[in-house]
């Protein structure tokens, strides 16, 4: 079964605090400070150009140099240090990447979650803003049909299975809310938790479910550790085992261990 973020002084720390909060759940968090040297010779070259340009003729070079300078190859499921090292990315990282060079460069913007995506929506001068990150192309809607078309079909939480080759899970809740950026971070870790359920690795599946649930509680923490303490039970695990996994779901998730 698959699973389907005024002075520059003041700047750079708020950058350096966000984009080091996220970097908690990276796979090589030692590149830290050069993916902050690359985000903040970035964000200086951007905030020159926000000077010199209208808003639209902006965003619209900045999301092409985005891509350009971080979010080069989509990948499922990648760390957050990858956009800085590789140039890979998914939905979520190049949210994430986003939403700190917006708010570096003072513009408003929201995130928004739903079941199995992520996006953001940006208050511009003469109206709202969709960016799908996940588009290099077309990812921008400025046009209002373009964004309630789009705003529909989120809003419906449809699965797109990527191969028939799997069996899907169809999460029960219907999410369509803002977060935070800082709230990525429970993200990122319920995203390892995913990959390590899909990999048969049922202890670090409940480590990552641990540390999503104390950075961002959400619902779909909830019906991944109780599909996970149905794996459990079902596995090939000694008795042993298998109750000091359940004990560990019960730590943050009390029902988890009724469910055997």
């Amino acid at each position: 079964m698959a699973f389907a973020f005024v002075a520059f002084a003041i700047s750079v720390k708020a950058q350096k605090s966000t984009l080091q909060g996220l970097y908690k759940s990276a796979s090589n968090s030692s590149s830290l400070e050069m993916a902050q040297a690359k985000l903040n010779a970035f964000i200086n070259e951007q905030a020159i150009k926000k000077s010199q340009k209208t808003e639209l003729h902006f965003l619209s070079g900045l999301v092409k140099s985005t891509h350009q300078q971080f979010l080069k190859h989509y990948k499922p499921y990648v760390s957050i240090n990858e956009p800085f090292e590789t140039g890979e990315f998914d939905c979520l990282t190049g949210t994430a990447v986003f939403s700190i060079i917006f708010t570096e460069l003072g513009i408003q913007h929201k995130i928004i979650e739903t079941n199995y995506h992520i996006f953001l929506m940006i208050d511009g001068q003469h109206g709202k803003i969709l960016l799908e990150t996940t588009d290099k192309l077309f990812g921008l809607k400025t046009k209002q049909s373009e964004i309630e078309k789009c705003l529909s079909s989120y809003q419906q939480n449809l699965l797109t299975t990527a191969s028939s080759g799997y069996q899907y899970y169809r999460y029960k809740n219907d999410l369509f809310k803002e977060i935070l950026t800082f709230q990525i971070l429970g993200l990122l870790y319920f995203n390892q938790a995913v990959v390590a359920f899909n990999s048969h690795d049922l202890a670090t599946c409940i480590n990552r479910l641990e540390l999503a649930h104390k950075e961002y509680n959400n619902p779909r923490i909830k019906e991944l550790a109780s599909i996970t303490a149905q794996a459990i039970s079902t596995s090939l695990l000694s008795e042993k085992e298998k109750y000091s996994l359940l004990v560990q779901l019960a730590t943050f998730e009390e029902p988890m261990i009724a469910s055997r």
